[in-house]
């Protein structure tokens, strides 16, 4: 209803004379009224048995409750029992406090559902199932989540990871003392605050050594709008001192909340000073610095909302309560300089509480909030939480100069850079603004950079207050930024659309709200049809005014003028391709596997609606062609890589290197509930060829028995066939690099799959990386096998039988499986091959991929003998490898039966494959003789087709002297 409201709110103000205000005012009452069913963002999945300890908070953990147990936490709330332990009332929960001696258990969001006026509001997203568990300092948090987890009325469980405000290392805390600035003489706006010719980053003439015009064009914003009391903005992170002089006119009426003690009394710091002072401190009121929406000098500016989580020098807490108090407390925008202090981590309930921002957030000014982040000062891309996160804008750091400042963190998930300085080696050409005790100083970090873009959001609601979406108000901001790609080689895409322009933002801002200008159509679906086409279609504005429909292989997209024909370049970025009054288009000729950006805008005359409505698809992968690699240096899935499971999508990328490579690769972790899960690999052209040589690096992180990890194959992504490298959880850790083939369903197209199949808590992990495939050459394995129950003297063997005569062709005898493992750990098993012939003179040969030249321990297994294993490992370095197992000492364990003639066996009477004969084998064939059983059996110990006594003789004679397998590390 909000999204309705605002879209027939733009109509009426462009195509009508006169709007009641009165109606405005009963709409969106109504609007705000109603339900919303919570829109939450990705929640990859987070390995805790990788998480580093200094990564938690100690003595705490927080755990959600199911929705079904919602009756009884409201019947029960947490008590202390008599020796101090926590109850909820729920045997299986009070057990576990019990267990991990839990002190205190209360509600995560006390403070936030203190406000009953939205109690249904916040019920229906959740927050009353949220508890924090508090226990001794030094309990294993793994452990402890773990356990929780595994409940039947806990939804989920996870530590509590530790926070830090994003001001740099090096940042100088300079007190000013003012001096007289130049006063209102430019031909823009210009404050009377005498600081402000210091503040390069609003209006930079190169000072220190900068590049003029390296700044965001504030001056010429001014004279548009200096910012209005109607938007709040919520500066979560230290306390803002609102009593100084430059700060107290623009403070919220309410001041705001100190969510750390859980009082109303905010303790002033220097980092939320500064944040404020950037944002909004008092302009042109002839004291100290200028804020970017601080008004004309009268207190007339963006209101400040102090939303205080850490204090300076001390404690920190309340992050996941601050969006939901503000957002109920009609902020607009969510300005946050702070991150977590490891890579990867996040908190569930505080990305709950981001999209609670961002939907119930917006005050009277805006459709929904805006969560703006700090990007992080550790100059490294990868996933920092919580700037990476969609539900959040992000911001990178520059320099005077333009340049990505040298601790900006960057990656693709980055929104827009913004001035945040560089104090490192000259104080002033850092960002400066307010600090305790009415002082002034220069600071550096993206902590900076991130109230530039709160400041001009907040100008931009000044300017179209109530007139705008969320997802408008980003766009505007990534539409309007300065292409500083040039400056930055090497960091193409990594810091957003550009460089904050607040005079480019309210000059779109103007265009959106100018009733000549048509709204923007809506809806636009981009769909792959095929490996070479997209197609799209899209909802017509009111006014059902034509459209341009552009596209480009990267996200950029220029501002159209004029007239184009299909085919022509925008000034830029894009390309035309359709124009039209049509609701659909498709997208022909493209290549596979690629993705492809789409951006439509309105035309009425002249004039293009003031941005376009975007979209993007990938069309269809292609077959890939070998050799084939993938190294997942990415962030996000592959390419044309995916999963599927019969418990929930268990693959996601990481940035550990586990497996050995280098950061990221595919990570698997465990879960309850039993099934298969595949991550699989996109289609590889087989066409002619026999078999593939797989190689990649792991590591297996094995917990209990039940499940097996292993590689499989298909010829259509459908059926799936095990390939011989076949894995038993149970068996302990497994890593290193794995050389194996894949023989089956080599047709024209072959999928290869890394599949966990059984019980998905009985591991921790699994990690892969560095994937190769190539085409096997091959090298030939020759042995010399004699099972005991075929052998007929002069080493040669009689043919298996079945009830019409021989079982196989030719001088074939029988058939016979050859496994080669490591030398270093015989539970890995490097290669296993089909059923091979193995013929009456003993001999039997297969091929290995040419790759194969270390060391291995081969294998033997027959249907009804035991498995037997070289005597050690055998050297694969030339291509022809011949080895015999004719002799007892050539088994491992010297385990071959000697026969009258001086030749080694294989031990035979393993009907029921145990690899031991005993008691349970003779029963197996004295109920096939009690049958007078025929055919080619595995209880037909010597192979004539018939089970009778003969067998029975053979395998008792083995029984009785415990004949069993022998191999290497049992």
């Amino acid at each position: 209803m909000k999204t309705l409201f605002f879209t027939l709110f733009n109509y009426l103000l462009r195509h009508t004379v006169a709007f009641a205000l009165s109606m405005v005012i009963t709409i969106f009452a109504f609007s705000d009224a109603q339900a919303q069913v919570p829109q939450k963002g990705e929640r990859p999945f987070i390995d805790i048995s990788s998480v580093p300890d200094e990564a938690v908070e100690p003595g705490i953990i927080r755990i959600k409750f199911k929705k079904s147990a919602e009756q009884l936490l409201d019947q029960n709330k947490p008590t202390l029992n008599a020796a101090g332990i926590a109850e909820f009332g729920i045997p299986e929960i009070d057990a576990l406090n019990q267990q991990f001696d839990v002190a205190s258990a209360k509600q995560t969001l006390e403070i936030a559902l203190r406000n009953t006026k939205h109690t249904d509001r916040h019920r229906l997203w959740g927050f009353h199932l949220w508890y924090d568990l508090i226990l001794p300092a030094n309990t294993n948090f793994r452990t402890a989540v773990q356990a929780y987890a595994a409940q039947e009325k806990i939804e989920l469980a996870e530590p509590v990871y530790k926070k830090e405000l994003l001001v740099g290392d090096n940042a100088q805390i300079t007190p000013l003392n003012p001096s007289p600035d130049n006063g209102n003489i430019a031909i823009n706006y210009t404050p009377n605050d005498p600081f402000y010719s210091q503040q390069w980053h609003y209006h930079n003439t190169g000072q220190q050594s900068g590049t003029a015009d390296a700044d965001i064009d504030l001056p010429e914003a001014w004279d548009l709008t200096k910012g209005s009391s109607q938007v709040v903005v919520a500066v979560i992170d230290q306390g803002i001192e609102y009593t100084h002089v430059d700060l107290a006119g623009n403070m919220w009426s309410g001041t705001g909340y100190n969510f750390v003690n859980d009082n109303a009394t905010i303790i002033p710091g220097n980092h939320g000073t500064h944040v404020g002072g950037t944002v909004a401190g008092n302009t042109n009121n002839g004291i100290g610095v200028s804020g970017i929406a601080g008004g004309n000098g009268s207190g007339n500016g963006a209101r400040l909302m102090s939303c205080q989580v850490f204090i300076e020098g001390g404690s920190s807490g309340g992050f996941e309560e601050a969006p939901i108090w503000a957002a109920d407390n009609g902020a607009a925008i969510s300005q946050n300089s702070w991150g977590y202090t490891s890579m990867g981590v996040y908190d569930q309930v505080a990305l709950d509480a981001i999209d609670y921002f961002n939907a119930n957030g917006g005050g009277s000014v805006l459709d929904g909030g805006i969560t703006i982040f700090a990007a992080g000062n550790y100059d490294a891309s990868g996933l920092w939480y919580p700037g990476c996160y969609s539900g959040t804008f992000a911001v990178a750091a520059t320099n005077n100069q333009d340049m990505k400042s040298w601790y900006s963190n960057y990656d693709n998930w980055v929104n827009i850079s913004a001035p945040g300085g560089e104090t490192n080696s000259v104080n002033e050409r850092g960002v400066l603004s307010t600090l305790l005790s009415n002082t002034y100083g220069f600071y550096q970090g993206t902590s900076m950079a991130c109230p530039h873009v709160s400041g001009v959001a907040a100008l931009i609601l000044s300017l179209a207050p109530g007139q705008l979406t969320s997802a408008e108000l980003k766009t505007i901001l990534e539409s309007s930024t300065d292409d500083i790609t040039s400056l930055n080689p090497g960091f193409e895409g990594m810091l957003g659309t550009g460089r904050l322009n607040a005079y480019q933002a309210l000059l779109l801002t103007q265009d959106y709200i100018n009733p000549l200008v048509p709204l923007p159509p809506s809806d636009i679906l981009a769909n792959a049809a095929s490996t070479s086409q997209i197609d799209l279609s899209w909802m017509l504005n009111p006014d059902n005014d034509p459209v341009m429909l552009a596209y480009n292989t990267t996200n950029t997209f220029g501002i159209p003028s004029g007239s184009y024909a299909n085919g022509a370049a925008i000034s830029g970025g894009g390309t035309v391709i359709y124009q039209g009054s049509a609701t659909s288009f498709s997208h022909t000729a493209l290549s596979p596997s690629t993705k492809y950006y789409y951006a439509l805008w309105s035309r009425d005359g002249t004039y293009y609606s003031a941005f376009p409505i975007q979209n993007s698809a990938t069309t269809l992968c292609g077959v890939v062609t070998l050799p084939y690699e993938q190294h997942f240096a990415g962030n996000d899935f592959p390419q044309c890589w995916s999963q599927t499971s019969t418990i929930s999508d268990r693959w996601t990328v990481s940035y550990t290197n586990n497996a050995g490579g280098t950061p990221n690769e595919m990570h698997a972790g465990w879960s309850s509930g039993n099934g298969v899960s595949r991550l699989i690999m996109p289609p590889i052209n087989t066409n002619g060829v026999s078999s593939l040589a797989l190689s990649f690096k792991h590591f297996y992180d094995d917990y209990g028995t039940g499940l097996n990890y292993k590689i499989q194959s298909s010829a259509d992504g459908i059926t799936w066939t095990d390939e011989v490298w076949n894995n038993t959880s149970g068996s302990g850790d497994n890593s290193g690099t794995v050389n194996t083939t894949v023989v089956n369903n080599s047709g024209a197209i072959t999928y290869i799959a890394w599949v966990l199949e059984g019980n998905h808590y009985q591991f921790d992990a699994w990690d892969v990386d560095d994937v190769m495939v190539t085409a096997a050459g091959t090298k030939t394995l020759n042995l010399t096998v004699y099972p005991q129950g075929l052998y007929a003297g002069g080493g040669t063997l009689a043919k298996a039988q079945n009830e019409s005569g021989d079982q196989f062709p030719g001088n074939i005898a029988d058939e016979i499986f050859i496994e080669l493992h490591s030398a270093s750990n015989y539970n890995v098993i490097i290669h296993a091959s089909a059923a091979a012939p193995l013929h009456t003179d003993g001999s039997v040969s297969i091929t290995v991929p040419s790759s194969f030249s270390g060391s291995y321990y081969i294998t033997v297994k027959h249907r009804n003998s035991i498995e037997t294993t070289s005597a050690s490992a055998i050297s694969f370095a030339g291509s022809t490898i011949s080895y015999a197992f004719d002799l007892p000492a050539k088994a491992y364990g010297s385990n071959l039966k000697l026969s009258t003639d001086g030749y080694g066996l294989l031990y035979g009477g393993d009907a029921n494959d145990d690899n031991v004969i005993d008691t349970g084998d003779m029963s197996e064939i004295d109920n096939g003789a009690s049958a007078f059983a025929t055919g080619y059996l595995i209880a037909d110990i010597n192979g004539d087709g018939v089970v009778d006594t003969s067998d029975m003789t053979l395998t008792d004679n083995n029984a009785s002297t415990f004949v069993s397998s022998i191999l290497p590390y049992e």
